[in-house]
Protein backbone atom coordinates (compact mmCIF):
# COMPACT_ATOMS: atom_id res chain seq x y z
CA UNK A 1 0.00 0.00 0.00
CA UNK A 2 2.85 2.41 0.54
CA UNK A 3 4.59 1.89 -2.57
CA UNK A 4 1.69 2.99 -4.26
CA UNK A 5 0.70 6.13 -2.95
CA UNK A 6 4.72 6.61 -2.82
CA UNK A 7 4.15 6.17 -6.68
CA UNK A 8 0.97 8.55 -6.90
CA UNK A 9 2.06 12.20 -8.49
CA UNK A 10 2.93 15.00 -5.84
CA UNK A 11 0.43 17.44 -5.96
CA UNK A 12 -0.12 21.12 -4.28
CA UNK A 13 -2.43 20.01 -0.91
CA UNK A 14 -3.54 23.90 -1.48
CA UNK A 15 -5.05 22.79 -4.80
CA UNK A 16 -6.87 19.54 -3.47
CA UNK A 17 -8.73 21.09 -0.62
CA UNK A 18 -11.83 22.33 -0.57
CA UNK A 19 -12.44 25.27 1.80
CA UNK A 20 -15.14 23.32 4.37
CA UNK A 21 -12.15 20.48 4.48
CA UNK A 22 -10.17 23.35 6.02
CA UNK A 23 -12.76 24.58 8.59
CA UNK A 24 -13.05 21.28 9.48
CA UNK A 25 -9.53 21.18 10.31
CA UNK A 26 -9.72 24.58 11.91
CA UNK A 27 -12.37 22.50 13.90
CA UNK A 28 -10.62 19.57 14.68
CA UNK A 29 -7.64 22.09 15.99
CA UNK A 30 -9.50 24.05 18.07
CA UNK A 31 -10.83 21.39 20.24
CA UNK A 32 -7.52 19.97 20.42
CA UNK A 33 -6.63 23.20 21.67
CA UNK A 34 -9.21 24.66 23.93
CA UNK A 35 -10.52 21.32 24.60
CA UNK A 36 -14.41 23.14 25.49
CA UNK A 37 -15.62 23.76 22.47
CA UNK A 38 -18.98 23.10 22.60
CA UNK A 39 -20.31 20.08 19.97
CA UNK A 40 -23.03 22.69 18.77
CA UNK A 41 -20.31 24.75 17.44
CA UNK A 42 -19.67 23.00 14.48
CA UNK A 43 -17.91 23.72 11.36
CA UNK A 44 -20.94 25.58 10.18
CA UNK A 45 -20.72 27.82 12.85
CA UNK A 46 -16.97 28.42 11.98
CA UNK A 47 -17.38 29.29 8.81
CA UNK A 48 -19.85 31.53 9.13
CA UNK A 49 -17.82 33.33 11.60
CA UNK A 50 -14.77 33.53 9.47
CA UNK A 51 -16.91 34.75 6.49
CA UNK A 52 -18.06 37.56 9.03
CA UNK A 53 -14.63 38.53 10.19
CA UNK A 54 -13.49 39.22 6.45
CA UNK A 55 -13.63 43.16 5.18
CA UNK A 56 -15.87 42.94 1.87
CA UNK A 57 -14.42 45.97 0.65
CA UNK A 58 -10.93 44.45 0.89
CA UNK A 59 -12.17 41.37 -0.57
CA UNK A 60 -13.58 43.31 -3.56
CA UNK A 61 -10.54 45.21 -4.09
CA UNK A 62 -8.26 41.65 -4.50
CA UNK A 63 -7.26 40.23 -7.34
CA UNK A 64 -9.45 37.05 -5.72
CA UNK A 65 -12.46 38.49 -6.19
CA UNK A 66 -11.74 39.87 -9.77
CA UNK A 67 -10.78 36.54 -10.61
CA UNK A 68 -13.91 34.99 -9.27
CA UNK A 69 -16.43 37.52 -11.13
CA UNK A 70 -14.36 37.69 -14.68
CA UNK A 71 -14.73 33.65 -14.18
CA UNK A 72 -18.86 34.02 -13.15
CA UNK A 73 -19.03 36.20 -16.87
CA UNK A 74 -17.65 33.22 -18.62
CA UNK A 75 -19.61 30.28 -16.81
CA UNK A 76 -23.02 31.60 -16.93
CA UNK A 77 -25.50 30.76 -14.94
CA UNK A 78 -23.04 30.08 -12.21
CA UNK A 79 -22.82 32.52 -9.46
CA UNK A 80 -19.97 32.17 -6.63
CA UNK A 81 -20.18 35.93 -5.37
CA UNK A 82 -23.25 37.80 -4.22
CA UNK A 83 -24.17 40.70 -6.96
CA UNK A 84 -21.82 43.68 -5.80
CA UNK A 85 -23.81 46.24 -3.52
CA UNK A 86 -22.57 49.69 -2.77
CA UNK A 87 -20.53 49.35 0.52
Amino acid sequence: MCDLLDDLPQSDPWSVYQVHDLIDLLEFGLRKVLGDLKPSKGSVDIGALLRQAHDQSKLRASQLDHAIRAWELRNPPYQVLPATRPL
